[in-house]
């Protein structure tokens, strides 16, 4: 039993490790000393970075700002994709400007937009046969390393407000270098590792939900579906484990009734199907002989009977007359 939990450990596991995954309460992502913190990408499962705020910001006083800068980078010749999962930072109603932003910085020193107010990959994503528009939550870098800048205003939170950050950076690759194990972004030129497709976060930043499935209808997502491959060696390990077991068992039992030597009761642990046992002697209803016995079985009635046995006879002889011979 101990084998088989391992087993499932071990596949778990290595689902469970196919993207890197930070919050900002890590100091390998934020440094409370403002050193920029460096993170490398690699291939296949270690090409992608999930960044979230683990819920940092659920009591959120605002006596201080927070501000956490780390630096990306791809493996050589790769690509960066990101893709802004679910965000909620404040803006000013007046202004409409950025209270809270994330924002990016190449190595140029060229910023892209602040990003900020509400935001959610699955609900901007829409059913389109379109596979080049990119999501408005989603930011391509093409070469180099990108920075990244989260910045929370030292303001408390509103009644009604909340602060939200669930980020995904993927390494890709063009699919003209036709590298093993990386599929397209549906139509595009981008591929990404193939592990990251179905795996609960949107790694491809095209419209289209290219590398999920029902992302568009939130309602419409199953409460249980297959994940990955890893998930489908999952599900084949187990349904064979099963199965061994099973035949395992019926052989075991099929050879403990073969063998007499094994008591009934010892076979396969469960006891067989046997005669009644006999009554007590004591509790048996009394016998014919008993209520009905043969005269001649009783030495001191065997006389009697005889004689009366052969006057019987002699009268049936002798007939209705014999009774008025004179004596």
């Amino acid at each position: 039993m101990r084998f088989l939990y391992l087993i499932f450990a071990l596949l778990g596991a290595n689902h469970a490790n196919a993207v890197l995954e930070y919050t900002l309460i890590s100091q390998k992502i934020c440094d409370p000393l403002a050193k920029k913190r460096t993170i490398k990408l690699g291939n296949s499962d270690r090409s992608a970075l999930h960044v979230t705020d683990g819920r940092l910001f659920n009591s959120w006083t605002g006596s201080s700002a927070f501000d956490c800068v780390f630096e990306i980078q791809a493996i050589y010749k790769d690509e960066l994709a990101v893709v802004i999962q679910n965000l909620s930072l404040r803006r000013d109603p007046i202004t409409n400007e950025c209270i809270d932003y994330v924002q990016f910085r190449k190595e140029d020193k060229t910023y892209s937009d602040k990003y900020c107010g509400e935001m959610n990959a699955r609900k901007s994503t829409m059913v389109t046969t379109d596979d080049e528009r990119i999501l408005e939550s989603s930011y391509l870098h093409f070469k180099d390393d990108l920075t990244v800048m989260i910045h929370i205003e030292k303001r408390p939170l509103e009644p009604g407000e909340k602060l939200d950050v669930d980020i995904v950076f993927t390494s890709f690759k063009m699919c003209s270098e036709k590298v093993e194990n990386y599929a397209p972004c549906g139509m595009t030129k981008m591929c990404i590792w193939e592990g990251h497709f179905f795996d609960g976060r949107l790694n491809c930043p095209y419209y289209g939900c290219l590398d999920e499935k029902f992302c568009w209808d939130e309602n419409a997502k199953p409460k249980y579906h297959i994940n990955s491959e890893l998930n489908l060696m999952f599900i084949f390990v187990t349904a064979a484990i099963l199965v061994v077991l099973v035949v395992w068992m019926y052989l075991k039992c099929r050879a403990s009734f073969l063998d007499e030597s094994i008591p009934p009761e010892a076979r396969c642990a469960t006891p067989c199907a046997t005669a009644p046992p006999l009554e007590d002697p004591k509790d048996a209803p009394p016998s014919y002989d008993s209520l009905f016995p043969d005269p001649a079985d009783r030495p001191e009635q065997g006389a009697e009977a005889a004689l009366l046995m052969q006057a019987t006879v002699l009268n049936e002889t002798a007939g209705p007359n014999s009774a008025q011979r004179p004596t």
